[in-house]
């Protein structure tokens, strides 16, 4: 979108929201706004779903009930911006700044997403939020069910009744946050840090709280029943306020392989049943060199930082996996399905992905309509050297800044893919259909 019709409809929108003549509310769906300067822009209420905003500026800007769903906003500046009862299902603001940002009442839950290939099976897009800044933040209310908050920073932020059951929260930073009546049922919180946090009335039963740092936080009539927390840092006397029924304190297995067939039958269940039961497969920086995941379904999976250095997946399902950071050296990928997939600087030099389904997938509303709309597979930055790409399908992919020195893409499909400032030296073009 050109700067000048982005100056048009964000002057179209503040009349529209002051009711005056030749106003029209904002529809800025699906645009590509990254690293637009958003600063202070006033857009309550405005459409904004699908839209790219990533690495954009939105410093202190009112997106209040602004309908941001499946947006791209990693990596954007959103400190102090006002998203209160903002629509940010299936968003993803990964590494995002929202120190101090308004996001009472916000919904964060999934989006959902409709096979693309002809299907009739719904799979869920989570909103990641994972490495996100949101010290000081105001979530009170805030709906983030299912999110992914690995890594976030959440120091000081308030959390007064935030729904966040299920939510991956590994290793974040939750000091001296206030959480109080906050429901944290079968949330990962392994290794985080809640030290000095208010915790009081808080519920984590079924919670994984390994190694997590509970010191000095306030549990006045907290749930631990049937939590997990072993290894965890917690004073006994603050603990025997709270409720401990079933919780367990015994020695976890720390090698992920031990439970990878587990895990991996547990996830097979959760894709089969749309999150419903079972458990979704979390295997972040684990070591699954040389291992074989021939055929196995993994869609939605995360395996971000993982090493999967010479690992054979060949005909896998990795739709919608999160395999950010991966290695991937060497990996046998042919024949995979990796649409929607987030492969952002992964390493795939020398993998095979012959035959690899990596176009977009479509997304539904939440009442199940398709929306023509479309999550394509992340690969920017990746480094694809020497990798084998013959036939593949990479249509609607995103390329940006990806590494394809000496790749052979023979008759593979490059249409409508994103292709700025990729490096394409040496590659083998032949038959292969470009943008």
């Amino acid at each position: 979108m050109t700067p000048e019709k982005l100056a048009e409809v964000l002057a179209k929108h503040r009349h529209w929201i002051m009711e005056r003549r030749g106003g029209m509310r904002a529809d800025l769906s699906l645009a590509e706004l990254m690293g637009a300067d958003l600063a202070d822009a006033r857009l309550p209420s405005a459409k904004l779903s699908g839209a790219k905003l990533a690495n954009s500026c939105l410093r202190g800007a009112d997106l209040s009930q602004a309908d941001l769903f499946t947006a791209d906003l990693a990596n954007a500046d959103l400190t102090r911006a006002n998203l209160e009862k903002a629509d940010l299902r299936g968003a993803n603001l990964r590494g995002a700044r929202l120190h101090g940002a308004n996001l009472s009442d916000a919904d964060l839950r999934g989006g959902s997403l409709l096979d693309a290939s002809g299907g009739d099976g719904m799979r869920t897009l989570q909103s990641s939020l994972n490495g996100a800044d949101m010290g000081e933040a105001v979530l009170t209310n805030v709906n983030a069910s299912g999110a992914d908050l690995s890594s976030a920073v959440l120091v000081k932020a308030v959390l007064e009744r935030a729904r966040l059951d299920g939510c991956r929260m590994r290793k974040a930073d939750l000091t001296e946050a206030n959480l109080t009546a906050a429901v944290l049922t079968g949330a990962d919180l392994s290794g985080a840090d809640l030290s000095r946090a208010a915790l009081a009335q808080a519920s984590f039963s079924g919670a994984q709280l390994e190694r997590a740092d509970l010191s000095d936080a306030s549990l006045c009539s907290a749930d631990f029943c049937g939590a997990s927390l072993a290894d965890a840092k917690i004073d006994l006397d603050d603990l025997a306020q709270a409720k401990t029924d079933e919780a367990t304190w015994a020695q976890i297995e720390s090698d992920p392989l031990a439970r990878l067939q587990e895990q991996i039958v547990a996830h097979g269940l959760w894709v089969e049943s749309n999150g419903r039961q079972g458990a979704r497969c979390d295997l972040a920086d684990a070591d699954l060199s040389y291992f074989d995941l021939s055929g196995r379904n993994l869609s939605g999976a995360v395996l971000t930082g993982a090493d999967l250095t010479g690992a054979c997946l060949a005909d896998s399902q990795l739709v919608m996996a999160d395999l950010a950071n991966a290695s991937l050296v060497e990996a046998d990928l042919s024949r995979a399905v990796l649409e929607g997939a987030n492969l952002e600087e992964s390493d795939l030099s020398h993998a095979r992905l012959d035959q690899a389904r990596m176009a977009a997938r479509e997304i539904i509303d939440s009442e199940g309509h398709r929306t023509g709309r479309y999550c394509p597979t992340n690969l920017r930055r990746a480094r694809l050297v020497s990798s084998v790409l013959d036939g593949a399908n990479l249509r609607s992919s995103d390329l940006t800044d990806a590494d394809l020195t000496d790749a052979s893409l023979k008759a593979a499909d490059l249409s409508q893919a994103v292709l700025e400032r990729t490096i394409l030296e040496r590659a083998e073009l032949a038959g292969a259909r470009m943008p």
